[in-house]
Parts: C-alpha cells; sequence; structure tokens
C-alpha cells in the first residue's frame, strides 16, 4: 500500500511538472508575445488572444455539434475500426490532391538528401557524402529515399527527381493518414468512448492532417507515426497482455531513433512508467524481461544493423565528421537567435578538423555562454527560447518560411496558384488566412491540453488514471524540456502533436462532464 501511494505521489508530481509547463508556455504565449522580440517572430500578430479566444469557441462549438452530430450517427451502432480507415483514406486522398496540386522541392538540407537519394537511385547526381557524415542520423532515411525512387523509377521507366518526389510525398501522406488512424484507435479505447476517438480523429485531421509539411518529405514528417504508434503498442500491452508488443515496441524505437531521435522519448516514458508500477507490484522480473527486449532490439538496430546496411550501401561516411549532441546543445544557448539554428554555430563546428577539437571548441562556446548569463540572462533566453519553439504552430512553416529550390509547373489555371500562393511557394503570401487558421487551432489545443492534464491530475490523485495517458503526458513533458535544452524550432514539435489531441480531447470530455454536472444541479 505504501509503495502504491510512493508511486501515485511519483504521478502526480510528474503530471503537475507538464502542467507548469505547458501553464508557462501559454502565459507566454498570451502575456508575453506582444512584448518580447524573440528569433523568427511573426509581426503581424500583435497579441495572440484573440487567435486563442477564437481557436477555443470554435472548437467548443464544434466539439458540442459534432457530439450532438455523432450521437445522432452512432445510435445503437459503434465507431468501427473499418469506418475509421475509410476516413484516414479519405484523409490521404485530400492530402494528394493538394499537394500534387501544389508541391515544390524544397531547399536547406533536404535538397542534399534527395539529390543522394536519386544518385541511390540510378539518377545523374551525386551522393553528398560530406553532409551525410555531418548529419549521419539522415543516411538512413536518405538510403529508404534512394530505394523507394529506385522501385518507382523501374516501374515508371525512368522517372526524373521531381516525380519521385512526389513519389516520397505520397509515402508521407500515407504515414500521415495511418498516424491519424492510431491516435483516433488510441483516443477511442483509452478513454472508451466512440465520440472520443472521432474527436480525436477531426482534431488531427484539422491540424496534422493537412499540415503542409507533408510536402516536404523529410524526418519529421516520416518519423511523426513512431511516438503514437508505441503508444498504440503499449496500449495493446496492456489491454491484453500481448508479448509480442514489446519486440515491436523495440524495432519502432530503432526506427524513430534512425529518422527523428526525439522520437523516442516516448519509448522513454514508457520505460519510466511500467518499471515504476512493476516496483510498486512487486513484478519487477516480468518487467525486466519487457525492458531487455526493448531496449536489446532497438540497441541491435541501431548498432550493427544499421551498421551493416549503411556498409552495403553506396553511402560512404566520412569518420569523424558528425556534428555530434553538443553541437545541438551548444546552438540552443545562442543567445543572439534565441537557440535557433544561426550559420556561425555550423561554421564553428564544420572548421574542426577532428572530433576531439570539434567537441573542445563547442565545450568552450558552450561554457562561454553559460558564464556571462546572470539569472535574468537566463529567465530571458528561456522564455525567448520558449516564444520560439512554441509560438508558431508545429505543423506549419515558421516566420522565416521555407525556401523553394525547384518550382514544379502549375497543374491548372486555378487550384494551383491558389494553393501555391497559400503556401507561400515563389513568393506567394500564406501567412494571414492559412497562418491564422493553424495558429487558432494550435492555441486551443494547448489550452484544451492543460485541461486535459489538470483532469488527469485529478485521477492520479485518486487512482484511476490511465497507464497510456500519463505516458502521453510524461512523453510530452520530456519532449518540451528537450527542446528548451538542444536547438530551437517549432516543426520539431510536430511528431508529438498527436499527444496533444490526445490530451485535448481529454480535456474537451472533462469540460463536458463539468458542464453536464452543473446543469444536472
Amino acid at each position: 500500500m505504501e509503495k502504491s501511494r510512493c508511486l501515485r505521489a511519483a504521478r502526480v508530481l510528474s503530471a503537475l511538472l507538464l502542467i507548469a509547463a505547458l501553464g508557462a508556455v501559454l502565459a507566454l504565449l498570451l502575456f508575453a508575445f506582444p512584448q518580447v522580440q524573440f528569433d523568427r517572430k511573426r509581426e503581424a500578430f500583435g497579441s495572440l488572444i484573440p487567435l486563442a479566444a477564437l481557436g477555443l469557441v470554435a472548437a467548443l462549438l464544434g466539439a458540442w455539434g459534432g457530439g450532438r452530430a455523432a450521437d445522432c450517427e452512432l445510435r445503437g451502432r459503434r465507431l468501427r475500426a473499418p469506418v475509421l480507415a475509410a476516413g484516414c483514406a479519405a484523409l490521404f486522398c485530400v492530402q494528394a490532391f493538394l499537394w500534387y496540386h501544389a508541391y515544390f522541392i524544397a531547399g536547406w538540407d533536404l535538397v542534399s538528401i534527395l539529390k543522394s537519394a536519386y544518385a541511390i537511385a540510378g539518377g545523374d547526381e551525386l551522393i553528398d557524402n560530406y553532409y551525410l557524415s555531418m548529419y549521419p542520423n539522415n543516411a538512413l532515411l536518405t538510403l529508404v529515399f534512394g530505394l523507394l525512387m529506385r522501385a518507382f523509377r523501374a516501374v515508371t521507366g525512368g522517372a526524373r527527381l521531381d516525380r519521385c518526389v512526389f513519389m516520397l510525398i505520397l509515402v508521407q501522406c500515407a504515414l500521415n493518414a495511418a498516424a491519424c488512424y492510431l491516435t483516433a484507435r488510441v483516443a477511442q479505447k483509452g478513454f472508451s468512448s466512440d465520440r472520443a476517438g472521432l474527436a480525436a480523429f477531426i482534431g488531427y485531421a484539422a491540424f496534422t492532417g493537412i499540415s503542409p509539411w507533408m510536402i516536404v518529405p523529410y524526418s519529421d514528417s516520416m518519423a511523426l507515426i513512431v511516438p503514437v504508434g508505441i503508444l498504440r503498442l503499449y496500449q495493446l500491452g496492456a489491454e491484453e497482455k500481448r508479448r509480442w508488443v514489446w519486440p515491436c515496441i523495440g524495432l519502432l524505437t530503432f526506427a524513430g531513433w534512425s529518422l527523428k531521435p526525439q522520437a523516442v522519448i516516448v519509448t522513454i516514458a514508457v520505460l519510466l512508467q511500467e518499471g515504476a508500477r512493476s516496483v510498486s507490484e512487486r513484478r519487477l522480473r516480468g518487467y525486466l524481461a519487457k525492458a531487455v527486449c526493448v531496449i536489446a532490439v532497438a540497441a541491435v538496430g541501431i548498432g550493427p544493423a544499421t551498421d551493416a546496411i549503411l556498409e552495403a550501401s553506396p553511402i560512404e561516411l566520412r569518420e569523424g565528421r558528425s556534428v555530434g549532441a553538443l553541437h545541438y546543445v551548444m546552438m540552443g544557448l545562442n543567445p543572439e537567435s534565441n537557440g535557433v539554428y544561426r550559420d556561425e554555430d555550423m561554421i564553428l563546428t564544420a572548421s574542426a578538423p577532428d572530433p576531439a577539437s570539434r567537441r573542445a571548441a563547442q565545450w568552450e562556446k558552450i561554457g562561454e555562454r553559460v558564464s556571462v548569463m546572470d539569472a535574468g540572462d537566463w529567465a530571458g533566453h528561456l522564455a525567448k527560447k520558449a516564444l520560439s519553439n512554441f509560438a508558431d504552430a508545429p505543423v506549419i512553416w515558421s516566420a522565416g518560411g521555407v525556401t523553394c529550390w525547384q518550382a514544379i509547373e502549375d497543374k491548372d489555371s486555378v487550384v494551383s496558384p491558389f494553393l501555391k500562393g497559400l503556401l507561400g511557394v515563389e513568393n506567394g503570401t500564406m501567412f494571414s488566412p492559412l497562418f491564422t487558421y493553424f495558429e487558432c487551432v494550435w492555441l486551443a489545443l494547448l489550452l484544451l491540453a492543460l485541461a486535459g492534464c489538470l483532469a488527469a491530475c485529478r485521477l492520479i490523485g485518486a487512482g484511476r488514471e490511465a497507464d497510456w495517458l500519463f505516458d502521453a503526458m510524461l512523453a510530452v513533458f520530456g519532449f518540451m524540456l528537450f527542446q528548451m535544452i538542444f536547438e530551437a524550432g517549432n516543426r520539431y514539435f510536430m511528431i508529438y502533436t498527436p499527444f496533444v489531441v490526445l490530451l485535448a480531447v481529454g480535456g474537451l470530455r472533462a469540460m463536458g462532464r463539468a458542464a453536464g454536472r452543473r446543469r444536472r444541479a
């Protein structure tokens, strides 16, 4: 009993930490945004309060209307998996239509990855071993892209690079639709409510599902399915004690690490939560077997398997050229850019002749930046960094936009020009209508997620919380902490937006129940 109380106290503390973090971020967004200058601030908005109010009102009205419609449609019937799958298939078709008419080839790192992948596929480009040696986490992604392009070119008789890119966009959209399905199923099963599943589907589809980042085939979007996939696997394992779940979590952890290392934060949350419960219930042996299974499968994939795959591939990484994790910590401490990417930091890292001198230079710069900051400087830096991370919705470009390396011809005279203008392609203007929409939804989701965390905290205190929901909360808190330590950037949070949607659904349910109690009173 005493151990159970300790476990509950630890969970309450963890929940309170996330509540404090979300509350601090929302306070900065709603009250500090107009006064504080930070990197890539969207100056067009004097205040985010009207957008938050508009988004929250729209969400509450939509939830009320959607709930009434769901009661009529689902009366006497269940929201079956095939129905959800059909909805996600429709989401994929919408994405395919939109991005076919508006797609382009983005610049920055993506150009090196796509050119290298096209070379692997037998095209006329060269593998950029210099770039891939600096960012070896993108090597496996490049190889996967190259193999997909090779298969596509074999079927089409030698497709050009731009058509291969659209094929990758379709793959990415399919993964996005699958993540939507998993998010809805987690909510449906976790809350034991078809209405919750429907709300999660709508919330995901209206936000992450139509994210403009789906037009850019890159690790942020390709890894989107990993965290929610791991959460759904854990939920399945908790429901029916399925042993095969744990090696599958290990495999997804390997895939997440290879695409976007931050994706494995949810694995850490799952193992921490499961370990704490196992200690409390005195079943440590079973937990150790699960943990060893997950870690062993992931470690084999990340280590020997990846090394063997890359060794057999055309990619030749230059030893000792990786920028390393310290590079991102150093950049995250940059006061000039509030932790956002800066060329000067990249030059410092790239100019080092060997790993030892690189780490020494990075540690020196980190020490220099830490030593000149007092308590006020730290508070200001963290506040500006939080605004750089969370002020813009993670599913849309930041205020700096996204560069267009190669434009694609319009598919027609109406839809393509309109969508390209909306997305900001080729000097189009999207920031007024499209960004306003995503920002309203983002702020509403954060507010509802905070309400969901408060409701979950009460359940934890009463000993009635669900393990999967606590894992989602722990993972979101861990990722927020990660973003405050390493390089800042709004798009990095995109892979955990399904978790924000799930917490927001919990907030909607709590608010609905509170309103129902007041009506009955």
